[in-house]
């Protein structure tokens, strides 16, 4: 049997990434167009999502 404790906690801490996420997005949205870091940074964020939405999925399967 699962600790549910344990599941809850990491469910938790995968969404405030993704809140974490969201936010560096909105903040990456915001640099100039021509700031180098720019498409970097956001191509980085975007694959943290989507490693963090399949951390999201596998702790769903697994708890």
């Amino acid at each position: 049997m699962a600790n549910t404790s344990n599941s809850a906690e990491l469910k938790n801490c995968i969404q405030n990434a993704q809140d974490c996420m969201m936010n560096m997005g909105k903040t990456i949205d915001k640099l100039p167009g021509n700031a180098p870091e720019k498409q970097e940074l956001a191509q980085l964020c975007r694959k943290t999502g989507i490693l963090l939405e399949e951390a999201r999925q596998r702790c769903q399967q697994l708890f």
